[in-house]
């Protein structure tokens, strides 16, 4: 088959193919509407496709509440190399492909496992991954299938994706196709059509090859030459459906039943089909009428275009497709999880059984990380339900899938179907989903009054679950810099819901008795999260509560060991998520420490997961590029400012960022913006503020931000060398401002702050230059001119230097820092090679394969002029 007017697409692909051979792996989605050629492209490429091994999946309709379905066929090829993969990845595939029992495993152990099989398969022979129609592959392959694509690039493998719409495939290069050119719609027309009818078509068409030869086809002879009317202008995508309609009803009945079970079962099973045809007393040879007719292909009796199974399937009546699905529903031999869907298409009403038929598939499913093919499962048991309480119940565990599954859009819907007919403690449930939701998306302002009401409704028939909505709900306070009454408001609720002895309680309590001003309470915290720093938790859950108490008292240190441990734990159980959030908490108390690099490789490895997982989690990134004014953050701090929650820290960024470049006035609105009048936490970015302001000259400002800051913080060093600093800085006795800086150094370097140490001997400076104290300013300047420059804060160095000048002293020490050519993977790739790390080890560490890695390695070694791994030991990388 020769594809008519598609040379330069289909060059393009070939090159993709041709670099995958040669070792440098790629992917390509070719994104066009049904019918544009994107099958027939794929199809010429596999054909013209030499030295390579292709595997050809397409989505199917059927097939898309049936998670990691696609996946499975996908890998099927590859699966006798399964041993070949790390252990956890081994039993990672074999759970959600439903060959072993076990814990759900994270989408991202799944997706790793994926990408090493295929680079492990590649490496023996290159590979060509084909999918076709990927907008109904099921929600768990399409993550996958993107995952993998974004991280080919030293491997042998291609991987081409045709779909209408990109969803989960956004990140990577599209081919976007678009309607043949004119010569070439011409010749796919014919020559035998009156030029004026012809036009007729094209313009209707519109380029679009199936439109094209489609509607041709349908015309009478009289229409083709012109004598005849043409039919009535509809949509391209209705037009072609009722066109195919129309051409199945042309034909017998045996056969039109016959495209029925195809189009009811589209597995490319041709003995499965005819299995079902017998069932249903059909005579097998209408599959061969329908290849006759054009509208089967062969092998596997599969519809030539997806339209087609959609024109015979809903163009059916609905008994004779409830009649086709109880057929496959009794064929036992198509597995327990597409038995029970059929069987749920096959009955009209309520009914009990079947209901829980579902529900029990879609729990194993939940098991095997499909959330999103659980949802349509449970939203069909819902359906099948003939108990209001049922119902509800079904609607929440359905809801909740979705938000597992990242869907927070699909799972707002059904919590309004099921709130409206909850009451008591399944009212409770839904509202706490509600909660969630809001809380998922970033809808913090919503997410808290939900989360509220939830544990309030709770409280009477759960304690324990009341007690963890209000940890929900105090958690959202703190992501949000909630307004303290809130806080307040959370604190008193959970006071007053009885807990157990359970060390989260305990720490939930501490946190409530702190921001409800209890004595002492920083203190218990401290002796109450101490275990945890040496004696790792058994779970994950313990650390987000103890990182968020450590936290509230301003404890850098403790948070930062906590974080370890977090992350460690996360980490050897493959909990991506849960990892996440302690990367998240690392990432900002690095930066505050003035570990630029170690912020900047936590916040990329954060990226990481955001990307497979829809969220936008990372401040440290944003406050990085900000201090070390990189070209390009301040727009990219601007586009995020108005974001919910990462908004709150790209405005603290660009506030430092202005007063680093020594324009405070700048600074103030975002700093406002960042801790408003009010607010109880993003962690220490009053202080910011208090600076902006005093040199803005609101000093009022600055007073009442210095008098909340230190009423609402908790003694710890860090705390306690800011509140230095303030003091220092809102004072009117020169005596006492001296001490307090001198005070603020000592803290702050006791705390392991290089940055904040060098942000108060920079204000010290400033402030004993303009009292002309000018060997004293000079001390202060030099020290923490010396220190920016070292950690490459570069806006910060710049005005320590311009301070220096002013005095009339010469900066001494390291020019601005320059940090060393490696991009940010590199640093990080380089760092885990330098501890000792393998190269397999530090691509389940980063998400890549070792070819990868490999590859990164080689142009680190380049950059820096080395031969070995040995010699990244002791290298400084940043």
């Amino acid at each position: 088959m020769t594809v008519i007017g598609r040379d330069a697409e289909l060059g393009r692909l070939r090159a993709l193919v041709e670099r995958a051979r040669l070792g440098q792996g790629g992917a390509l989605v070719v994104c066009g509407p049904a019918g544009i050629g994107k099958s027939a492209l794929l199809a010429e490429l596999v054909r013209v496709s030499v030295d390579v091994q292709p595997v050809v999946v397409a989505g199917a309709e059927t097939e898309r509440h049936l998670g990691f379905a696609g996946l499975h066929r996908l890998l099927r090829p590859f699966l006798d190399r399964l041993d070949r993969l790390a252990p956890p990845q081994l039993r990672a595939l074999r759970v959600v492909f439903g060959l072993a029992d076990g814990a759900e495993p994270d989408r991202f152990l799944v997706g790793l496992a994926a990408l090493t099989l295929l680079s492990e398969a590649a490496s023996v022979h290159p590979v060509l991954c084909v999918v076709d129609d990927a907008q109904w592959l099921d929600h768990e392959t399409a993550q996958v299938v993107g995952f993998v694509a974004r991280r080919l690039l030293a491997d042998r493998v291609a991987i081409v994706v045709a779909t209408r719409q990109l969803s989960a495939f956004g990140g990577l290069d599209v081919l976007s196709l678009n309607g043949l050119p004119a010569d070439a719609a011409r010749e796919l027309v014919g020559q035998r059509i009156d030029p004026a009818v012809a036009e007729r078509i094209m313009e209707q068409a519109q380029g679009n090859p199936l439109g094209l030869i489609e509607l041709t086809a349908g015309l009478s002879e009289g229409q083709r030459t012109g004598a005849e009317l043409l039919p009535e202008v509809l949509p391209l995508s209705r037009r072609l459906e009722e066109q195919f309609r129309a051409r199945v009803r042309e034909l017998p009945e045996a056969v039109r039943q016959c495209l029925l079970v195809v189009a009811t079962e589209p597995a490319g099973d041709a003995a499965l089909l005819h299995e079902a045809a017998a069932r249903l007393n059909l005579d097998p040879a209408g599959f061969g009428e329908a290849v006759a007719a054009g509208l089967l292909s062969v092998p596997g009796l599969g519809f030539r275009h997806p339209l087609m199974r959609s024109a015979v399937y809903h163009g059916a009546e609905p008994a004779d497709r409830r009649r086709v699905h109880g057929v496959f529903a009794d064929i036992g031999r198509l597995g327990e999880d597409r038995v029970a869907w059929h069987r749920a298409a096959a009955v009209t009403g309520p009914d009990e059984g079947v209901a829980r038929e579902l529900e029990e598939v879609a729990a194993r499913v939940s098991r095997r990380g499909g959330h999103a093919s659980a949802a349509a499962l449970l939203l069909r048991a819902a359906d099948l339900s003939d108990q209001v309480g049922s119902r509800v119940s079904r609607l929440s565990a359905a809801a909740n899938a979705e938000i597992r599954a990242g869907a927070t859009g699909r799972a707002r819907p059904i919590l309004d179907a099921a709130e409206r007919l909850a009451t008591g403690p399944a009212a409770a449930r839904v509202q706490w989903l509600r909660g969630m939701v809001s809380y998922a998306s970033g809808d913090l302002d919503a997410a808290v009054p939900a989360l509220m009401q939830a544990a309030a409704g709770m409280r009477r028939y759960d304690a324990a679950l009341a007690r963890q909505t209000l940890h929900d709900a105090m958690a959202a306070c703190f992501v949000q810099g909630a307004y303290r009454v809130r806080l307040i408001e959370a604190a008193r609720a959970i006071v007053a819901t009885p807990g157990s002895a359970d060390l989260f309680d305990v720490i939930l309590d501490r946190i409530a008795d702190f921001v409800l001003g209890v004595p002492d309470a920083a203190e218990a915290i401290r002796r109450t999260l101490a275990p945890l720093t040496t004696e790792r938790a058994e779970g994950l859950r313990l650390f987000g509560v103890a990182c968020m108490a450590s936290t509230v008292i301003g404890d850098m240190q403790l948070t930062c060991d906590l974080a370890d441990g977090w992350m460690l734990a996360a980490r050897t159980q493959h909990a991506y998520l849960e990892l996440a959030r302690a990367l998240n908490y690392a990432a900002v108390y690095e930066w505050h420490r003035g570990s630029l690099a170690r912020a900047e490789a936590l916040s990329a490895e954060l990226r990481e997961i955001e990307a497979a997982y829809g969220l936008r989690l990372s401040p440290g990134e944003v406050l990085v590029r900000c201090l070390r004014a990189d070209e390009g953050a301040e727009a990219a701090a601007m586009e995020l400012a108005g974001q919910a929650w990462i908004g709150l820290f790209a405005q603290w960024g660009l506030g430092v960022l202005y007063l680093g470049a020594g324009r405070a006035e700048q600074a103030l609105p975002h700093l406002l913006a960042a801790c408003p009048p009010g607010s109880y936490w993003v962690p220490h970015g009053e202080p910011d503020l208090i600076e902006a302001a005093v040199r803005a000259g609101d000093l009022e400002l600055a007073r009442d931000t210095f008098e909340r800051y230190r009423a609402g913080s908790g003694p710890s060093p860090l705390v306690l060398g800011l509140i230095s600093r303030c003091q220092a800085m809102v004072g009117t006795d020169d005596d006492a401002i001296a001490e307090h800086f001198a005070l603020s150094a000592k803290q702050l370097e006791q705390a392991g702050s290089a940055l904040q140490m060098a942000r108060t001997q920079l204000l010290h400076g400033e402030w004993l230059r303009r009292r002309r104290h000018r060997q004293a300013a000079g001390v202060q300047l030099r020290a923490a001119h010396e220190q920016f420059s070292r950690i490459g804060a570069t806006a910060f160095a710049a005005r320590a230097r311009a301070e220096l000048a002013a005095a009339g002293i010469a900066a001494a020490g390291p020019a601005p820092h320059q940090a060393v050519a490696l991009t940010a993977q590199e640093r990080r790739i380089a760092a885990l090679a330098a501890e000792g790390a393998t190269n397999r080890e530090i691509g389940a560490r980063l998400f890549l394969s070792p070819n990868t890695v490999d590859y990164h390695l080689r142009k680190v070694f380049q950059k820096l002029g080395l031969t070995s791994r040995r010699q990244l030991t002791g290298r400084p990388l940043d």
